[in-house]
């Protein structure tokens, strides 16, 4: 938490930067931008939404393109992605020490 802080407070380094939680971060914040704010509300059991899940579910269930596969998985790329940007950024932050 303290890395976290520091980064908010302080900006990015080598040395407070959490590319773990930074992926997390962008999944989040690509999921509220396709569904909004209802991607924080609680499952119907009560349980914490999985950003990814959700937008599988929704997709199988909302999707009207006639050529859609109706993937299962279709957004668990948004990992890869989330990951690659975060190790592009970390790398980034290194050159600049």
């Amino acid at each position: 938490m303290s890395n976290l802080a520091a980064e908010m407070h302080h900006g990015a380094t080598v040395d407070n930067y959490d590319p773990l939680m930074a992926a997390n971060f962008a999944i989040w914040e690509n999921c509220m931008r396709v569904v909004g704010l209802e991607a924080m509300a609680f499952n119907d059991d009560g349980t914490e939404r999985c950003p990814l899940c959700f937008m599988n579910e929704q997709h199988l269930v909302e999707c009207k393109d006639p050529n859609c596969s109706k993937n299962p998985k279709e957004f668990d790329s948004w990992i890869e992605h989330a990951t690659k940007d975060q190790v592009r950024v970390w790398k980034e932050l290194n050159e600049a020490r």
